[in-house]
C-alpha cells in the first residue's frame, strides 16, 4: 500500500499537521486564558468605581479632566503611563471619542496591510486602547 492509498488521519505528515494544529489551538487557548486573567487584575473595584464616577462625568469631559483621568488610573495602577498616552484627548465624550480613535487605528492597519507597508502603528497601541475602553466600561456600568 503506498501513501495514496492511507486513509486519511493515517499518514505521518497528516497525523504531524493535525498534531501541530492542536498545539496551535492549545496555545491561542492558553493564551486568551492568561488575557482574561490580566483583564480582571486591571479591574476596577466597586470604591475606585464609585470615587471616579464622583469626580468625572464620562459622558461630558474637558480635555483637562480627561487628562486627569488617565493620571489617576495610572496613579492607581490600572494603566501604566505607555498605556494613559495611548489615548488622544479630545474634550468630547471619552468612550466615544476613544471607540473612533481604535476603530481609525484598525482601519490604517488594515489599508497599509493591503498595501503591503508598514504603518509604523504597532498592534500593542490599539491593545491598550481597547484596554483604556474596558475601564471605562466599568465606569460606565458600576
Amino acid at each position: 500500500m503506498n501513501r495514496y492509498d492511507e486513509p486519511i488521519g493515517q499518514n505521518k505528515n497528516n497525523e504531524d499537521a493535525f498534531t501541530k494544529l492542536r498545539n496551535i489551538e492549545r496555545n491561542e487557548e492558553e493564551l486568551l486564558r492568561r488575557n482574561q486573567y490580566s483583564e480582571v487584575e486591571a479591574a476596577l473595584t466597586g470604591e475606585q468605581i464609585d470615587q471616579l464616577k464622583e469626580k468625572y462625568d464620562l459622558l461630558h469631559m474637558t480635555c483637562e479632566e480627561q487628562e486627569l483621568l488617565m493620571k489617576e488610573l495610572n496613579e492607581i495602577g490600572i494603566l501604566t503611563k505607555e498605556e494613559c498616552v495611548t489615548f488622544s484627548v479630545t474634550g468630547e465624550n471619552i468612550f466615544e471619542s476613544l471607540k473612533k480613535q481604535v476603530s481609525s487605528n484598525i482601519n490604517l492597519l488594515y489599508q497599509m496591510a493591503i498595501a503591503g507597508r508598514d504603518s509604523g502603528l504597532p498592534i500593542e497601541h490599539i491593545k491598550c486602547q481597547q484596554k483604556i475602553l474596558g475601564i471605562l466600561e466599568q465606569l460606565l456600568a458600576g
